[in-house]
């Protein structure tokens, strides 16, 4: 199973005017099952990645029990990559769990990849809070929604579950590159928040 909030993929990317920053995704699970591996973006050749698994918690992204990570690495490729975790982590039906991962991307400000409403091509995007987060710096986070009622960090969580077969069906690594059309900006904790919008 597939766990995610991006149903429509890679519209756009996030940043804080630095190659660096952090995004968070909150599931449940529907289901018990093995956690096995995530998936998101690169931006650019390069991009260096740490990511991380945790149970519960409260409000804030990554404040409940780390089951996993940190895992650091480097796609010398942009595009799609799935990473997997070191060891399978157990999930029980209603387990809320929370992926964090940190993106390094050389050579933009703006390394998170997000599916937004773009007219004409992803414009039925959905999003609630609760569901995507990002951060500068690992620690203030934001609800991605605060700021775009529609936007959602793309990062998925795939979940093996009892008498199903391993989550496979995602390429390993792939395309999408990093291709950025136009410019927006909002406020978000006090430093600019950019998007970039990708040519669909």
């Amino acid at each position: 199973r597939a766990y995610q909030h991006d149903p429509l993929g890679w519209t756009a990317n996030l940043g804080f005017r630095s190659p660096t920053a952090w995004m968070a995704n909150r599931f449940t699970a529907s289901a018990a099952g093995s956690l096995v591996s995530l998936g998101f973006y690169a931006s650019s050749p390069g991009t260096t990645y740490e990511m991380s698994l945790f149970l519960g918690g409260g409000d804030t992204p990554g404040s409940g029990t780390r089951a996993s990570g940190p895992v650091t690495g480097t796609f010398e490729t942009p595009g799609w990559h799935v990473v997997d975790l070191p060891a399978p982590v157990d999930l029980a039906a209603g387990q809320r769990f929370d992926a964090v991962v940190r993106l390094t991307c050389p050579g933009t400000e703006t390394p998170l990849p997000a599916e937004t409403a773009v007219p004409g091509y992803s414009e039925r995007a959905a999003a609630a809070p609760g569901q995507s987060y990002l951060s500068p710096d690992g620690s203030s986070w934001q609800d991605l929604t605060a700021t775009d009622p529609q936007g959602n960090l793309c990062l998925k969580a795939f979940v093996r579950e009892a008498g199903s077969p391993s989550p496979t069906s995602s390429p390993r690594s792939g395309g999408g590159g990093g291709c950025d059309l136009g410019f927006g900006a909002a406020g978000l904790l006090l430093i600019p928040l950019i998007l970039r919008r990708r040519r669909p």
